[in-house]
């Protein structure tokens, strides 16, 4: 018996994996609120100095209720700056912005403390690596614990600078959530990969939409921060989740890699005897290292082409997630409708990718998204026609890419072997979150070259659909690669061969595992 088998066997009601699903998701979901929460902490609203030298001066802005020269009784001009300003309350009563008066030369402040949290998203991701080496679910408690730790800390800072340190130390968890979609990944049948893998993001949808509501009832950052805390108690559930039996196997941990089979069968309501794995093949391997990713052409090429594909996916995917007017000019509506568009993004994805292929999918959603965003750049909301055209373009472009990041997300875990699968698929999130420091960046672009920002990612994803169809392999139907050799094998225009391969690799062993 195979590994694969074994999952096939204990699958009964499927009780275990929905429980996971459903368990593991709520990462996602608290973490879209704490990403998406980014609009409403920043948020700077309209703003007018309330300086009283501007009142009693003839002066001239050189940069609008910031700045400006004025004209003394002599006749000589000199440059003033305002140091107090009155805002407007409509939106959110207090945001970062209002509390600290981060406008004019201080907005900065605003775009470093979201650049960093990115910035902590990368090194986090980088830290996830050591997931191979110490299990699957160890590295979900430990960021757990310290996500709660941040995340209480984060309403009673009191100085710009600490809370630009807190978003930092807080991005340094978010690896956790590719974490839980690992564990799905192996816990699961290959005909029920793409159903729980795909509709894993469900919750972070959910988290996508409350978030604008929290925000709009309470209109204080620093209360829906508060609010936002109590959904952490939910964490205390993982301490009872099993290791991952496959992560177990490879490890040379086959008794309780048995163990945990035997439990996760009893969950879906299946009850076997202790012996019934005793004929399960699990080779122990070696746990993989940098130089087994890099040092195989076949690794190199997934691992770049990935790099490059996710990184379009994080950079677009967040940079239109924080632009507080992609949809709506209403912040509120803005985020709620970009959150209610990705509801059905799971389930698309797993029809697509069920029905299709993982490649086609991606590639499909790719094109839709490219050109409905540079489309996007040819409106402009100045009447209400025009502003449902943009809010159509911009919706359609944002559900094909939230489509091609779920079926993304599934490939990155189908495509590696199992002792490298956690390295792989986080030096890929790792580096494409380096792309994501620049999102606000881009968009900030656009205030001097109109659509900028839109036109970049429009580019980015028609490349990165094009490269996931004519270089990587197609995944769909295929085993795990559960071995290094297996791993290689594993490539475009191989795919049967593959498969083949580990039918008669399993046929070699008739040996029962030693305990």
């Amino acid at each position: 018996m195979n590994y694969e088998e074994a999952i096939s066997e204990i699958q009964g009601n499927e009780r275990f994996n929905v429980l996971a699903l459903l368990t593991l998701s709520m990462m996602a979901c608290i973490s879209s609120m704490d990403i998406n929460s980014i609009v409403f902490i920043g948020h700077t609203p309209s703003y007018k100095c309330v300086d009283p030298i501007f009142n009693q001066t003839q002066l001239t802005w050189t940069v609008k209720e910031c700045q400006a020269i004025a004209r003394s009784e002599n006749g000589t001009n000199h440059t003033i700056y305002c140091r107090n300003w009155k805002y407007n309350k409509t939106d959110m009563t207090n945001t970062i912005s209002t509390e600290f008066n981060l406008v004019c030369n201080k907005k900065k402040y605003v775009t470093l403390m979201n650049t960093m949290f990115f910035v902590g998203m990368s090194v986090g991701n980088f830290i996830a690596i050591c997931g191979d080496k110490i299990g699957r679910m160890r590295l979900i408690h430990l960021a757990v614990i310290w996500e709660i730790i941040i995340n209480i800390c984060l309403p009673f800072a009191t100085n710009i600078w600490l809370i630009i340190l807190l978003r930092f130390l807080s991005g340094l968890g978010t690896g956790k959530i590719y974490q839980g979609l690992c564990y799905l990944t192996e816990i699961v049948s290959i005909k029920r990969r793409s159903l729980y893998t795909n509709n894993y993001w469900i919750l972070y949808v959910l988290g996508y939409m409350l978030i604008p509501g929290l925000a709009y009832g309470t209109k204080d950052w620093r209360l829906s921060r508060h609010l936002m805390n109590f959904p952490l108690l939910f964490y205390l559930t993982y301490f009872l989740l099993p290791e991952s039996p496959r992560w177990l196997g490879i490890g040379g941990k086959f008794k309780k890699a048995i163990t945990n089979l035997l439990l996760i069968a009893k969950y879906n309501g299946k009850i076997f005897p202790e012996n019934k794995f005793d004929s399960l093949i699990i080779t122990k391997q070696k746990l993989g290292n940098i130089t087994d990713i890099f040092g195989s052409k076949i690794m190199r090429l997934k691992m770049f082409v990935l790099i490059f594909v996710h990184g379009t996916i994080s950079v677009s995917y967040f940079g239109l997630s924080i632009n507080e007017s992609f949809l709506s000019s209403n912040i509120f509506l803005n985020v709620f409708i970009q959150g209610l568009l990705e509801t059905f993004t799971g389930p698309v994805a797993w029809i697509m990718s069920s029905k299709l292929n993982r490649r086609v999918s991606m590639l499909i959603n790719f094109l839709i998204c490219s050109v409905c965003l540079m489309l996007n750049n040819f409106y402009s909301f100045n009447n209400i026609i025009v502003s449902i055209v943009i809010s159509t373009l911009g919706s359609i472009g944002k559900f094909a890419l939230t489509t091609a990041y779920c079926i993304c997300d599934m490939y990155l875990n189908e495509v590696f072997p199992t002792p490298i699968r956690n390295m792989s698929i986080f030096i890929i999130l790792g580096i494409a979150s380096i792309f994501t420091v620049f999102a606000p960046s881009i968009n900030g672009i656009d205030e001097f070259i109109p659509y900028f920002s839109c036109s970049c990612y429009s580019v980015m994803c028609l490349i990165s659909g094009l490269l996931i169809y004519f270089f990587l392999p197609e995944t769909k139907g295929c085993p795990l690669p559960q071995t290094l050799e297996e791993g290689n094998e594993l490539r475009k225009g191989n795919e049967n061969n593959y498969c083949n391969m580990i039918l008669k690799h399993d046929e070699l062993y008739n040996c029962k595992t030693k305990l």
